[in-house]
């Protein structure tokens, strides 16, 4: 398998859509000497692909591609619903209140020397090259990557054998890219500006027509959802509601893990377990057949692809199989001491707001406080200071409609300590905050919520963040 030929066509596939995507494309060297070759890994993100909107209808042949030899993950979340804390998380498996990206400025650590000399280190990729494997990087990365003031265009993150990275944030067209530290422009050639799922689909063919589809695993996902008119609100993310917070996830397994056709006859979708964004990492890791860090806050989602997989799932109801996890998980893919312990019920959502006075249109009111205000849409600003907050997002099935839990409680911090709590079940579309109604004693949190989001907001490692109670004597510590 010849990586240089591989880095070639991944680099011109990048150069067409750099500012939609990242591709992370990681390769096994030496595999015909290994008796159990570890497999090749893409992991596919595409900025600001929305679930709730329904992103994912147009992309026909990535859907048919997970139809036919993988599974999609129905309730997959970001714990921070904007680019770079999120693209953080998703590269060190951690949240943000650990890796200290909290928004999309350098004073936010986004890529700043802060983050290079710290987390940048520790990163799906830098694992991966340490232990054999050639990695390629292609797209956006974070969003003050290339600038000045966080080292140029020279700087290249640890971890890659080929980087092709965009410089700043997403273009379409006239963008630069870093080129293994090389400053490479580009114009507005319409012709070079292909769709996300035709590059897929080319991906596909490109690792069929070199054998190596078979042993590839395809993660295909996004960096956060949209909302476009919702709320009164312009067209943005940073908020902690379902358009914001839900993504795409889908998983093509590598051959051993497929179904045959026999087995499987129709769509296997993963749903009822919430999965997060911090779980990537792990995930890769696991895939590679590599241990995962302690300080890692997520864990491996390959158990439940698996079983999602296997022809026993598949010939009864496979969502009620995934969902009920009565089985205990593999105890190194979760990284939790207690294996008879279920999924996740809870999980943090965390983000820290930002204001720049510098991303207010002049026509607008000139407020300290904001940013991103915009005379196009009315001056309705996409972000604030005190859009700062802490949310405990709970799906929690029981097998019994009448249980189940499906909420979200957050907490604001600003100068009304404002709190928004939705019940998802009756209210879907989150348009009545109950927090502030007298049955709800919402504003008022039990020591229950209130315990948890204390734990959740200090979890480190995914032998805390996994199974954080309120409970003192059964919290673990690393």
């Amino acid at each position: 398998m010849g990586f240089d030929f591989y880095t070639r066509r991944m680099r011109r596939a990048a150069f067409h859509l750099v500012s939609m995507w990242f591709i992370l494309f990681f390769v096994r060297l030496n595999c015909k000497t290994h008796k159990n070759p570890r497999p090749n890994i893409v992991v596919i993100l595409i900025d600001d692909l929305d679930y709730v909107l329904a992103g994912l209808e147009p992309m026909a042949i990535t859907r048919r591609l997970v139809s036919q030899h993988g599974a999609t993950f129905t309730n997959a979340f970001i714990s921070t619903p904007v680019c770079c804390p999120s693209r953080s998380s998703i590269l060190t498996g951690k949240y943000v209140h650990n890796h200290r990206v909290i928004n999309n400025t350098v004073t936010g650590n986004c890529s700043s020397p802060q983050w290079q000399n710290g987390e940048e280190l520790k990163t799906m990729a830098t694992y991966l090259q340490s232990n054999g494997y050639a990695t390629f990087y292609g797209g956006k990365y974070l969003n003050q990557y290339g600038k000045n003031e966080t080292g140029g265009v020279e700087h290249v993150p640890p971890g890659y054998n080929r980087w092709v990275g965009l410089v700043g944030n997403s273009r379409y067209y006239n963008y630069t890219l870093s080129v293994d530290g090389k400053r490479q422009d580009h114009g507005d050639d319409y012709h070079l500006d292909y769709l996300t799922d035709v590059l897929v689909g080319d991906i596909v063919k490109l690792l069929r027509r070199k054998g190596q589809l078979d042993r590839t695993w395809i993660v295909v996902t996004s960096d956060h959802g949209y909302h476009m008119g919702q709320f009164a609100m312009p067209i943005d993310k940073r908020l902690p509601y379902e358009t914001d917070i839900r993504v795409p996830l889908l998983v093509v397994a590598a051959s051993h893990n497929r179904p045959t056709a026999n087995n499987k006859s129709r769509d296997i979708e993963i749903d009822s377990l919430s999965v997060v964004s911090i779980d990537l990492a792990p995930t890769v890791l696991h895939m590679a057949g590599l241990p995962i860090p302690d300080d890692m806050d997520g864990v491996s989602l390959l158990p439940l692809v698996t079983n999602a997989l296997t022809p026993s799932s598949q010939n009864r109801n496979v969502s009620k199989k995934v969902s009920q996890v009565a089985e205990p998980w593999d105890r190194h893919c979760r990284g939790i001491d207690d294996s008879s312990e279920p999924w996740r019920t809870f999980f943090l959502i965390e983000y820290h707001g930002e204001a720049d006075l510098q991303d207010v249109d002049l026509q607008c009111q000139q407020d300290a406080n904001t940013t991103l205000c915009l005379n196009d849409f009315g001056c309705k600003c996409q972000d604030a200071a005190n859009n700062t907050y802490v949310c405990l997002r709970t799906l929690r099935p029981t097998g019994n409609q009448h249980a189940n839990e499906d909420s979200l409680y957050c907490q604001f911090d600003d100068l009304q300590a404002f709190v928004e709590s939705y019940d998802l079940r009756l209210d879907p579309y989150q348009l009545n905050n109950r927090a502030y109604r007298r049955s709800c004693r919402c504003t008022v949190a039990s020591r229950h919520r209130r315990q948890l989001i204390v734990n959740y907001s200090k979890c480190r490692g995914h032998v805390n963040c996994f199974g954080v109670s309120d409970n003192p004597k059964r919290r673990r510590h690393p």
